[in-house]
């Protein structure tokens, strides 16, 4: 019989009443073994939705109270991993408990390709917060451009394709920051942002590295430098390992423009190289997709746009921001932000899966993809350590589920499902 701790509760005239004190250890050891793995180390309950405990009690009836908080399946690597090292089982899941309890939130936020029609619209139609900030930037979006852009996200039925960079640069950004600070106004408050190509100019507008007015006017500014001055192109990833790339066919027609896992990458080529590389893809049976984006994002043949693009970032006011900045261009975490730092997030590689290590080094860490797609969330979960003790946790994503999501994240950060 466990007592309410988990561990075995003394019987008088039992065998673990009558052992030697290491046999009772081993005994409390090889408990711990066959049932934390098993029920995935209930003891921290603190990480798990209480929705999702209701429903094991309901679906596992042998469970009693304090198993039936179990924690996220994920964390039963990082037992077994703790174990694996040496760790007796009782000193393992405390070794577990303690990572998850000193774990930091990181805020993820995607770039272009990520954007869809009707992203956030269960959002934008039941939070007061995300509407709010939706409507004030979007005003300010249509001063710059002319071009409403909630009209061009929620438009039913849809005019075009989704893919110009002159409505799509402000539309992301847009809705990233709405987001985060929808979250934040739910009480789930980032320790780190980690911004990804485009995603890093609302990365560094939610740590205060930038106004977020300022942060939108540049994001406009790229965009119109990017159609001025550059020829179209487009992104391709590739369900295979970087290592793919450095042969003759794929490297002499494009360049990679992103390493997100160790079999996912993308590349970036002009637009008339485009069909052909599928083509090559084809033939060889690797899985692909064309993202929705209009320019070679993170390679050469954006170049003509950076001369443009820097003379007016000489005009926006930085700041030391109030949170660190993990930069996916360099695999690092900033606190300041050096001059040319959002021209490089959009030129240089995507170097997310080197990020995600970068952080892990450090210890565990709450994901939480505040993009429009739930990519990042994706990719992270692919990119983490075997063991690791860290989550990660989606937002929105094109499936409807972003009221269910929400909940999830609230109930799961601050034991609240009430909506803002």
């Amino acid at each position: 019989m466990l007592s309410a701790t988990g561990y075995p509760a003394p019987t008088s005239g039992s065998l673990i009443a009558s052992s030697s004190q290491q046999e009772l250890t081993d005994a409390i050891d090889d408990l711990l073994r066959r049932r934390l793995i098993r029920r995935c180390i209930h003891a921290i309950a603190a990480n798990q939705a209480p929705a999702r405990a209701a429903s094991r009690r309901k679906n596992e009836p042998g469970l009693n109270e304090s198993e039936s908080s179990a924690c996220e399946p994920a964390l039963a690597p990082a037992l077994v991993a703790a174990i694996g090292n040496g760790y007796p089982a009782a000193l393992a899941t405390a070794r577990v408990q303690d990572s998850l309890m000193t774990a930091k939130t990181v805020f993820m936020f995607s770039g272009q390709g990520s954007q869809y029609f009707q992203m956030g619209k269960q959002l934008f139609e039941t939070s007061e917060v995300f509407r709010h900030w939706m409507v004030r930037l979007d005003k300010l979006a249509q001063e710059m451009t002319g071009m409403p852009v909630i009209d061009a996200v929620y438009a039913s039925p849809r005019t075009d394709s989704f893919d110009r960079t002159l409505k799509t640069h402000p539309a992301i950004f847009i809705l990233e920051y709405s987001l985060a600070q929808c979250l934040i106004g739910d009480g789930i408050e980032p320790d780190l942002v980690l911004g990804a190509s485009l995603g890093s100019f609302a990365a560094a507008a939610v740590a205060g590295h930038l106004d977020v007015e300022d942060a939108l006017a540049a994001v406009v500014q790229q965009a119109i430098a990017l159609e001025d001055t550059c020829q179209r192109g487009g992104m391709i990833a590739v369900l295979a390992g970087r290592e793919l790339f450095e042969q003759d066919w794929l490297r002499d027609h494009a360049e990679l423009a992103a390493d997100n896992f160790a079999n996912h990458f993308a590349l970036a080529a002009p637009q008339a190289r485009l069909d052909e590389i599928e083509e090559q893809l084809r033939s060889r049976g690797l899985a692909h997709q064309r993202l929705a984006v209009s320019f070679a994002f993170h390679s050469r043949w954006i170049d003509p746009a950076q001369a443009s693009f820097d003379a007016f970032m000489h005009s926006v006011p930085r700041g030391r921001g109030h949170l660190p900045l993990v930069c996916c261009e360099q695999a690092a975490v900033l606190t300041d932000l050096p001059d040319d730092f959002f021209w490089r997030a959009v030129r240089r590689p995507i170097r997310l899966r080197d990020t995600i290590a970068q952080l892990e080094s450090q210890g565990p860490y709450r994901y939480i993809d505040v993009g429009p797609s739930g990519t990042m969330a994706t990719f992270a979960k692919y990119a983490l350590p075997a063991g690791t003790a860290s989550t990660v946790h989606p937002a929105l994503t094109p499936y409807g589920q972003d009221l269910k999501n929400m909940a999830a994240l609230r109930a799961a950060f601050t034991g609240s499902a009430v909506s803002t």
